[in-house]
């Protein structure tokens, strides 16, 4: 079955461990590039040019309409703004999403247009900065509200709906043939996961985005773009050698089989190049231990799980590589990450935490409503969270309706940092207010991080375009690494992290 002890590997390296898996934006390697920079994300479309709609990511910016639909009329604009377009893509399991509503708003909450995604998915208004935009997905009953805040004219984001994704049982049904002389046993990564070693094909493993991993990421297959299951296989000794290893990436996550599986095909042939890649972690001055490092590599966004160390790569599957040190006592109450290309010899990651004994520390987060509006916030026990590049906050929601009926809902904020310590959420447009939390509505912070960029998240802008990657912390079980999301640059990151766990249950 699934591998699911979070802290099996260590620096010493032991058992396989299970990570988190992602969809995110990336500026090196192959795979997917969702760029936060003024382009717009390059979907392509199926759609004849002279028929794309009006507020497509490829309207000029000086001639791009406010779409309204129907929700609510623009409401005290003293001007219209002007300069290039912010550009929100919704992508679901099954490809780009079309009909998903966004609104846009400036940041005293004057809503600037309702737009619904289009045929690419995508939405796009010319806002002022410092305005907001809030994705708003689900249903009034059980909401799912994405927010990012402070945004600038050319800003463009990919939001990833996995609200209907599926949860198959994957059976790996060919591998290449004859195995490497030697080869007796198979070892398969299915998106953010890793099995254990099994004799032969057909196997099968099932996927749930249920669980504490995300295992999905995001391809491209001709036109359209949806989610993907990068899979990697390697040939191994009775001992667990490595001899050889093959892969496939873009695989769609449908059709499912007469029986209900999500069946995959590695073809092609045994690759035997392989360089071993170790991982050490210089803590500096800081009277901080590493509790845990673990490296991975990098296939349609989503972070595979390398055994060792040293590590043995994968050089012409992996988009990139990367690197993960947690420090605290509970496991995660930071973590410090550094991205590299795909090793081309054998090496050694050294991941910087020489500074962390500087770098902010959550020590407790809640959520207050007023009006409608959540307003988030967090405490440190150590540093500050001035010069962060910025939070990812998740918050969920259950209430109890006037007539007796139920609400429940989540909502991600996505802001830049302050020395405040609290972001607050737009207030929803009155058509849509019953998305938003109802009065009396009990709130809870699911997870925060609070991101100290670095050279591998340069800018707000990066966050922003990674945010959709990270993946709530499961609240109950045994957890462990890795927790951070693959970066959107080489360099390194370091993440306070909030979450109601303090890794117990294992």
């Amino acid at each position: 079955m699934i591998v699911s002890m979070r802290r099996a590997l260590l620096l010493s390296g032991s058992l396989p461990l299970v990570v988190l898996a992602c969809f995110s934006q990336s500026s090196g390697g192959g795979g997917v590039t969702f760029d936060a920079s003024n382009d717009s994300p390059s979907f392509d479309s199926s759609m004849p040019e002279s028929e794309a709609p009006e507020a497509s990511q490829d309207a000029p910016a000086e001639t791009s309409p406010i779409v309204d639909s129907g929700v609510d009329a623009v409401k005290d604009v003293v001007s219209e703004p002007s300069g290039p377009p912010v550009t929100v893509t919704v992508v679901s399991a099954s490809g780009a999403e079309m009909g998903v509503l966004v609104v846009f708003q400036d940041d005293t909450g004057n809503v600037l247009g309702t737009p619904t995604t289009d045929a690419n998915g995508t939405a796009a208004v010319v806002v002022p900065a410092g305005s907001s935009v809030t994705v708003v997905s689900g249903s009034p009953s059980a909401a799912n509200l994405y927010t990012v805040l402070d945004v600038t004219p050319g800003m463009s984001f990919v939001v990833p709906d996995w609200s209907s994704a599926p949860s198959p049982t994957v059976q790996l049904t060919s591998v290449p043939s004859p195995s490497p002389d030697g080869g007796v046993e198979f070892f398969w990564f299915m998106g953010g996961f890793a099995t254990m070693t099994f004799p032969s094909v057909p196997f099968e493993e099932p996927l749930s985005l249920t669980s504490d991993q995300r295992p999905y990421g995001i391809g491209h297959f001709g036109s359209t773009v949806g989610g993907a299951l990068p899979t990697l296989v390697e040939s191994v000794t009775a001992g667990g050698s490595v001899l050889g290893w093959a892969g496939v990436k873009d695989q769609p996550l449908a059709p499912l089989d007469d029986a209900g599986l999500l069946e995959v095909n590695v073809g092609g042939s045994w690759n035997t190049t392989s360089f071993t890649e170790n991982v050490t972690v210089d803590e500096g001055d800081a009277s901080v231990i590493s509790s845990g490092s673990y490296f991975e590599e990098a296939a349609d966004g989503v972070l595979l799980p390398i055994w060792g160390g040293p590590y043995a790569t994968h050089p012409g599957f992996a988009d990139f590589a990367q690197g993960e040190a947690d420090i605290g006592s509970n496991g995660f109450a930071q973590v410090v990450v550094t991205r590299i290309p795909t090793p081309a010899a054998n090496g050694t990651l050294t991941i910087d935490a020489s500074n962390i004994g500087s770098l902010p520390v959550i020590s407790n987060a809640g959520v207050s409503l007023t009006a409608g509006q959540p307003t988030l916030s967090w405490t440190l026990s150590q540093g500050s969270s001035a010069g962060a590049t910025g939070v990812v906050a998740q918050a969920s929601w259950s209430a109890t309706l006037p007539d007796g009926g139920a609400q429940v809902g989540s909502w991600t904020v996505v802001s830049p940092s302050n020395a405040g310590g609290s972001v607050t959420a737009p207030l929803l447009p009155t058509a849509l207010a019953a998305y938003g939390p109802a009065a009396g509505a009990t709130f809870s912070v699911q997870n925060m991080w609070l991101v100290s960029g670095q050279t591998g998240v340069p800018s707000y802008a990066d966050l922003v375009g990674m945010a959709g990657s990270f993946w709530s912390i499961p609240t109950t079980g045994c957890i462990s690494g890795p927790f951070a999301p693959p970066l959107p640059a080489d360099g390194t990151a370091a993440f306070a992290i909030y979450a109601p766990n303090d890794g117990g249950g294992c």
